[in-house]
């Protein structure tokens, strides 16, 4: 019936199969339903059909044969990127040429580089309740860069990707703008659709850049890793290099012992009371900068009374001999917490 074979093409979708083949005849099924070519069309699931079995062997070998090459094309060109990104060619820019060339890879395109990685990976596969869909870490590796790589092909015709460990790192080949913004989705999109394949997954994705010359890529993959750090607190499954904001600074200026320094100036008095007294004021004055000074806020987001909160802020203010309704003692505090956030989250 009609409704079966459009339960079939559900089917089909939710397992990310490559496609369907009818063999059409008076002892099978007459004719394709419309619902289901309008289902292929809309879930990008190729529909074959064909009157004879003879045509079955065929077409399964020009399908294969296809694959083959667009694996050994796909493949040949993840190896470049990985010299590209993994400083083999920095110090020769006639061979990265040279291989983009051989590889035909435009030098002169536009990327934009994603990393799409499994943040909780290890207490994921830790977890007694889960340890046999992960009893075999490789396995369950490959089946994540698999269902990821098969997602994004569905959307987007040209790109490569390169599969480490528990991240997924996707170069995409820029030829208009709204290329990119149709990526962010999807990439969201994907995160989303792994965590729900995955119950208790944490995913994130992060985007570089997107820059015009082969160069250009590999400015674009650094900034993606170093966005990637960054993202797992971040309330949205993508965060993109551009919105870093201050932490694009501490990037360019980055070093620990420098940043561990300015901490210490301004956060070490209060650090060490919390240490000593069991208490959380450190944590208080983060959630009171995350809600901008905001006390009813700030007490509603910590379950606290407000009277409660006014004297933990008094008491921060005792310890770091300063008062936070003074700008230059406000903002140098915000730093030295948005500093004290990223020296601990970046490796």
């Amino acid at each position: 019936s009609e409704e079966s074979l459009y339960s079939l093409m559900e089917e089909i979708r939710d397992n990310n199969l490559a496609g369907i083949l009818f063999l059409i005849g008076e002892t099978c099924v007459t004719e394709v339903p419309a619902c289901v070519i309008e289902a292929g069309n809309a879930w990008n699931i190729p529909v074959f059909s064909a009157s004879t079995a003879a045509y079955i062997g065929r077409i399964t070998h020009d399908i294969a044969d296809m694959i083959y090459k667009q694996n050994i094309i796909t493949e040949r060109g993840s190896a470049f990127w990985h010299a590209l990104f993994t400083d083999e060619y920095a110090n020769d820019p006639n061979k990265v040429l040279s291989e983009a060339m051989y590889y035909s890879i435009d030098y002169n395109g536009t990327y934009c580089v994603y990393i799409i990685r499994f943040m909780n990976l290890i207490e994921y596969s830790q977890n007694p309740n889960r340890a046999e869909g992960v009893r075999l870490l490789d396995d369950f590796l490959d089946n994540f860069h698999r269902r990821a790589g098969y997602f994004i092909s569905t959307r987007h015709a040209l790109f490569w990707e390169l599969s480490q460990q528990e991240s997924i790192t996707v170069i995409l080949s820029v030829n208009d703008a709204g290329e990119v913004s149709r990526m962010n989705q999807t990439v969201q999109e994907l995160c989303q659709h792994i965590q729900e394949q995955f119950p208790g997954a944490v995913v994130r994705a992060s985007k570089g850049t997107p820059y015009t010359g082969l160069p250009g890529a590999r400015r674009s993959f650094i900034e993606a890793r170093q966005a990637i750090h960054l993202s797992v607190l971040h309330t949205s499954y993508l965060r993109d290099y551009s919105d870093l904001g201050l932490f694009r600074i501490f990037y360019e200026i980055y070093n620990r012992k420098s940043l561990q320094k300015y901490i210490d100036d301004y956060l070490l008095p209060l650090v060490d009371y919390d240490k000593q007294n069991d208490t959380q004021l450190v944590h208080t004055l983060e959630i009171y900068y995350q809600n901008r000074g905001n006390v009813s806020e700030t007490a509603r987001d910590m379950f606290l009374h407000r009277n409660t909160l006014i004297a933990r802020i008094a008491k921060i203010e005792q310890i770091l001999h300063i008062s936070l309704d003074e700008p230059h003692s406000f903002y140098n505090l915000y730093l030295a917490i948005q500093a004290k956030y990223f020296i601990e989250n970046v490796p």
